[in-house]
């Protein structure tokens, strides 16, 4: 459960800023990697991935990640890139 305290929105534009330099590929790598991962319960790790899922729904139009009531961000699936598009990968 992620809640947005003062300054949390330019830590993620930053975040932001940095994913949406990147290719497709390292997006769904970053993203991969994060869901092998998981949360450990760090703030700034939390706001890393909301950039992430920002940077998947501008880029792809659609982010694997749910975000529920704009405070509970999930994982769904491993994915993988399948041209310009990601598709789950069944675990």
């Amino acid at each position: 459960m992620l809640m947005l305290c003062p300054g949390d929105k330019e830590i993620v534009k930053g975040y932001l800023s940095g994913f949406e330099e990147a290719e497709r590929a390292a997006l769904v790598e970053a993203y991969n990697t994060a869901y092998q991962s998981g949360f450990f319960g760090v703030r700034r790790q939390a706001l890393n991935y909301l950039a992430l899922h920002c940077a998947f729904e501008k880029r792809f139009g659609i982010s694997p990640f749910t975000v529920s009531k704009g405070v509970l961000l999930e994982f769904s699936t491993p994915i993988q890139l399948a041209g310009e598009e990601w598709i789950s990968i069944a675990v």
